[in-house]
């Protein structure tokens, strides 16, 4: 823990940082606030395009008409577990084409099965987790209904 000494020089050097000046410096820290939520850049991983991922994003609050912070949570839920969906597909097509190719002799009859053989724990741990995905939507679809269902709150004066 910070003594008392320590918390004051800390605020005095504070009042001398006067924050970026050029133009890279303040392009840093403006992306600050996307940095949680569904605007994460930690949602967007190489090969994926920012775009896309906010493109769903808009879809989605506009069926969805958000009312409450609720709503807008579990659309963020859904928006979420959809952009996994698309990359779990990605990585089991990946998947198929390491697998086939990863042979010095190819078997055309036999390249599907024994790509599935030599890799089957982990096609078994990528459909679990597809499964685990489309499960949190499923919950997160059910509780978007209970809360439509609901009459809205009336504003507190």
């Amino acid at each position: 823990m910070s003594s008392i000494r320590q918390i004051e020089a800390n605020r005095l050097k504070a009042q001398e940082s006067t924050g970026p000046r050029s133009a890279e410096g303040k392009a840093a820290p403006r992306m600050n606030a996307l940095k949680s939520g569904i605007d994460a850049q930690s949602n967007i991983i190489p090969g994926e395009n920012a775009a896309d991922l906010q493109a769903l994003a808009d879809a989605y609050y506009l069926e969805f008409q958000l009312a409450t912070v609720h709503q807008q949570f579990f659309v963020d839920i859904l928006i979420r577990n959809h952009w996994q969906l698309r990359r779990l597909e990605r990585v089991e097509s990946e998947m198929w084409t390491y697998q086939i190719q990863a042979y010095s002799r190819p078997i055309p009859s036999l390249d599907l099965g024994r790509a599935y053989t030599v890799r089957s724990d982990e096609s078994t741990r990528l459909q679990r987790r597809k499964n685990d995905v489309l499960r949190s939507s499923i919950l997160a679809r059910q509780e978007l209904k209970k809360f439509k269902a609901e009459p809205a709150p009336e504003p507190q004066p």
